[in-house]
Protein backbone atom coordinates (compact mmCIF):
# COMPACT_ATOMS: atom_id res chain seq x y z
CA UNK A 1 0.00 0.00 0.00
CA UNK A 2 1.74 3.06 -1.29
CA UNK A 3 -0.91 5.22 -1.99
CA UNK A 4 -2.12 8.54 -0.30
CA UNK A 5 -4.49 8.29 2.44
CA UNK A 6 -7.05 10.00 4.21
CA UNK A 7 -7.60 8.75 7.82
CA UNK A 8 -11.02 10.44 8.95
CA UNK A 9 -11.37 10.72 12.66
CA UNK A 10 -13.23 12.79 15.15
CA UNK A 11 -10.23 15.18 15.21
CA UNK A 12 -10.19 15.85 11.36
CA UNK A 13 -9.28 13.93 8.50
CA UNK A 14 -4.86 13.10 8.27
CA UNK A 15 -3.37 12.57 5.05
CA UNK A 16 -0.78 9.39 4.95
CA UNK A 17 1.24 9.89 2.24
CA UNK A 18 4.74 7.63 1.31
CA UNK A 19 8.19 8.61 2.93
CA UNK A 20 10.20 10.35 0.56
CA UNK A 21 14.16 10.49 0.26
CA UNK A 22 13.36 14.60 0.91
CA UNK A 23 11.56 13.37 4.39
CA UNK A 24 14.84 12.70 6.01
CA UNK A 25 15.32 15.97 7.62
CA UNK A 26 12.07 16.00 9.03
CA UNK A 27 11.98 12.84 9.90
CA UNK A 28 15.05 13.67 11.84
CA UNK A 29 13.42 16.68 13.64
CA UNK A 30 10.82 14.88 14.73
CA UNK A 31 13.64 11.83 15.45
CA UNK A 32 15.06 14.88 18.14
CA UNK A 33 12.74 16.49 19.47
CA UNK A 34 11.22 12.55 21.03
CA UNK A 35 14.83 10.84 21.88
CA UNK A 36 16.65 13.70 22.77
CA UNK A 37 15.07 15.01 25.39
CA UNK A 38 16.95 13.32 28.01
CA UNK A 39 20.35 13.94 26.41
CA UNK A 40 19.58 17.69 26.49
CA UNK A 41 19.07 17.17 30.22
CA UNK A 42 22.07 15.42 30.65
CA UNK A 43 24.38 18.45 30.38
CA UNK A 44 26.47 17.44 27.19
CA UNK A 45 27.65 19.68 25.34
CA UNK A 46 25.25 20.82 22.08
CA UNK A 47 27.48 19.02 19.23
CA UNK A 48 27.69 15.53 20.75
CA UNK A 49 23.82 15.65 21.63
CA UNK A 50 23.38 16.34 18.11
CA UNK A 51 25.94 13.96 17.11
CA UNK A 52 24.26 10.88 19.24
CA UNK A 53 21.08 12.01 17.58
CA UNK A 54 22.25 11.33 14.38
CA UNK A 55 24.21 8.54 14.72
CA UNK A 56 20.98 6.72 16.43
CA UNK A 57 18.77 8.20 14.13
CA UNK A 58 20.69 6.07 11.19
CA UNK A 59 21.00 3.39 13.15
CA UNK A 60 16.96 3.15 13.97
CA UNK A 61 16.04 3.97 9.75
CA UNK A 62 18.52 0.98 8.60
CA UNK A 63 17.21 -1.23 11.53
CA UNK A 64 13.35 -0.45 10.28
CA UNK A 65 14.44 -0.67 6.55
CA UNK A 66 16.28 -3.95 7.47
CA UNK A 67 13.52 -5.66 9.35
CA UNK A 68 10.56 -4.50 8.33
CA UNK A 69 11.43 -3.90 4.37
CA UNK A 70 7.51 -4.54 3.28
CA UNK A 71 5.82 -2.16 5.77
CA UNK A 72 4.03 1.30 5.08
CA UNK A 73 6.15 4.11 5.72
CA UNK A 74 4.03 7.14 6.29
CA UNK A 75 4.30 10.79 6.61
CA UNK A 76 1.20 12.36 8.43
CA UNK A 77 -0.28 15.32 7.21
CA UNK A 78 -3.09 17.14 8.88
CA UNK A 79 -4.00 20.71 7.90
CA UNK A 80 -1.08 20.98 4.72
CA UNK A 81 1.61 20.47 7.40
CA UNK A 82 3.48 17.39 7.85
CA UNK A 83 3.18 16.46 11.56
CA UNK A 84 4.16 13.07 12.21
CA UNK A 85 5.09 9.73 11.26
CA UNK A 86 3.44 6.08 11.21
CA UNK A 87 4.72 2.64 9.89
CA UNK A 88 2.58 -0.05 9.57
CA UNK A 89 3.87 -3.83 9.28
CA UNK A 90 1.09 -6.35 8.17
CA UNK A 91 2.10 -9.48 10.07
CA UNK A 92 -0.73 -12.04 8.44
CA UNK A 93 -2.99 -11.88 11.57
CA UNK A 94 -2.41 -8.63 13.08
CA UNK A 95 -0.93 -5.22 11.75
CA UNK A 96 2.03 -4.30 14.23
CA UNK A 97 2.53 -0.56 14.71
CA UNK A 98 6.28 -0.07 14.25
CA UNK A 99 6.34 3.37 15.23
CA UNK A 100 4.10 6.94 15.66
CA UNK A 101 5.70 10.30 16.46
CA UNK A 102 3.80 13.40 16.10
CA UNK A 103 5.83 16.26 16.62
CA UNK A 104 5.47 17.80 20.19
CA UNK A 105 3.25 20.67 18.75
CA UNK A 106 0.79 18.35 17.94
CA UNK A 107 0.61 16.24 20.63
CA UNK A 108 -1.48 16.49 23.66
CA UNK A 109 -4.55 16.95 21.24
CA UNK A 110 -6.40 14.21 21.06
CA UNK A 111 -4.71 13.41 17.64
CA UNK A 112 -2.59 10.30 18.89
CA UNK A 113 -5.91 8.18 19.88
CA UNK A 114 -8.16 9.05 16.85
CA UNK A 115 -5.68 8.75 14.68
CA UNK A 116 -4.69 5.17 16.25
CA UNK A 117 -8.24 3.93 16.49
CA UNK A 118 -8.94 5.14 12.88
CA UNK A 119 -6.33 2.57 11.72
CA UNK A 120 -7.31 0.10 14.26
CA UNK A 121 -10.76 -0.11 12.41
CA UNK A 122 -9.00 0.33 8.84
CA UNK A 123 -6.93 -2.75 10.01
CA UNK A 124 -9.93 -4.83 11.44
CA UNK A 125 -12.02 -4.40 8.28
CA UNK A 126 -8.91 -6.61 6.39
CA UNK A 127 -9.55 -8.86 8.93
CA UNK A 128 -6.53 -7.96 10.96
CA UNK A 129 -5.55 -7.01 14.92
CA UNK A 130 -3.73 -4.68 16.13
CA UNK A 131 -0.37 -4.66 18.17
CA UNK A 132 2.56 -2.68 19.34
CA UNK A 133 5.70 -2.36 21.30
CA UNK A 134 5.73 0.37 24.16
CA UNK A 135 8.64 0.89 26.36
CA UNK A 136 7.02 0.66 30.34
CA UNK A 137 8.44 4.19 30.74
CA UNK A 138 6.38 5.37 28.06
CA UNK A 139 2.98 6.20 30.70
CA UNK A 140 1.52 8.33 27.68
CA UNK A 141 1.51 5.72 25.16
CA UNK A 142 0.27 2.68 27.48
CA UNK A 143 -2.72 4.88 29.10
CA UNK A 144 -3.66 5.58 25.69
CA UNK A 145 -3.36 1.61 24.65
CA UNK A 146 -5.22 0.84 27.65
CA UNK A 147 -7.87 2.99 27.43
CA UNK A 148 -8.59 2.33 23.02
CA UNK A 149 -9.40 -1.62 24.41
CA UNK A 150 -5.17 -3.43 23.84
CA UNK A 151 -4.44 -6.46 26.72
CA UNK A 152 -0.52 -6.10 27.59
CA UNK A 153 1.54 -8.72 28.22
CA UNK A 154 4.71 -8.71 31.15
CA UNK A 155 7.39 -6.37 30.36
CA UNK A 156 10.06 -8.41 28.52
CA UNK A 157 13.96 -7.96 29.09
CA UNK A 158 14.16 -4.83 26.89
CA UNK A 159 11.40 -3.52 29.33
CA UNK A 160 8.80 -3.42 26.49
CA UNK A 161 5.41 -4.18 26.98
CA UNK A 162 3.35 -6.31 23.79
CA UNK A 163 0.11 -5.11 23.72
CA UNK A 164 -2.58 -6.34 21.70
CA UNK A 165 -6.39 -5.53 20.14
CA UNK A 166 -8.55 -7.78 17.94
CA UNK A 167 -11.81 -6.34 16.39
CA UNK A 168 -15.14 -8.86 19.06
CA UNK A 169 -15.49 -11.01 15.50
CA UNK A 170 -11.33 -11.55 15.30
CA UNK A 171 -10.55 -11.86 18.47
CA UNK A 172 -8.75 -15.35 19.85
CA UNK A 173 -10.65 -17.66 21.74
CA UNK A 174 -10.99 -16.86 24.92
CA UNK A 175 -10.45 -13.12 24.53
CA UNK A 176 -13.55 -12.84 23.31
CA UNK A 177 -15.98 -9.67 24.96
Amino acid sequence: MSEVRTIKTPRGDFIFRPERADDERFLFELFAAHNGIMLRQSGLPAAMIDHLLKSQFRSQTATYRSTYPGAIYSIIGFDGHDIGRFVEQDETDVVYFVDFLLAPQHQARGFGPAITRALMEEWAARGRGTRVEVMISNAPCLKMCRRLGFTESLPDERAYVELRWYPPHLAPVGKRP
